[in-house]
């Protein structure tokens, strides 16, 4: 796929996980158990999967600063932590076999790492007054489980798309033949 149609799709799951946080809202005392949904992130990951180094650098710091502006607070936060991590996505994925369990492992540790990165942050700078553990019961755990369900259907999503472009590609590969086939035996 083209970055273009890449960045649309990371902002379209920016958008879903806005929905869902909509629809099912975050408790900001940590009294009850709440999630929150991360696609937009993970399907950074699963894109800056296959980049450089340098690119998945650029693609991700830019999502993270498009979803500050749009979405968030903290403004140059994201964008320099979704631009680390999505380098570390793209190193991770040059060393080792290829499969899902691989890809699972790295972008959800990723994750993780980024939202224990985001407490942090958050903790330091006084946005949030609650203890770490209290934090990851209530708020974190919810959401390593939601996001690791969604994990499997973005993968899956990303699977559809690559293989309905690869039929699109042998359709138009074959189309070309013909047409170069006419042109030749029209020629002689």
């Amino acid at each position: 796929m083209k970055l273009q149609k890449e960045l649309l799709i990371v902002l379209l799951f920016f958008l879903i996980d806005d929905l869902i946080e909509f629809i099912f809202p975050m408790d900001p005392l940590f009294e009850q158990f709440s999630f929150l949904s991360q696609c937009g992130f993970l399907s950074l990951c699963l894109i800056s999967y296959h980049t450089s180094l340098a690119t998945g650098f650029l693609f991700s710091a830019l999502c993270g600063l498009i979803q500050d502006l749009l979405f968030g607070v903290g403004f140059p936060f994201h964008g320099i932590l979704y631009g680390i991590l999505g380098c570390c996505v793209s190193f991770l994925s040059r060393s080792g076999k290829e499969g899902i369990l691989r890809k699972f492992s790295i972008c959800f540790s990723l994750l993780v790492l980024g939202n224990l990165i985001s407490f942090g942050w958050y903790r330091i700078t006084g946005m949030i007054q609650v203890h770490f553990g209290t934090w990851f019961v209530h708020h974190e755990l919810g959401t390593m489980v939601f996001n690791a369900f969604a994990f499997f259907a973005l993968e899956y999503i990303f699977g559809v798309m690559e293989r309905y472009q690869t039929i699109r590609r042998h359709r138009i590969q074959r189309q070309e033949k013909r047409k170069y086939r006419r042109l030749r035996l029209n020629g002689k």
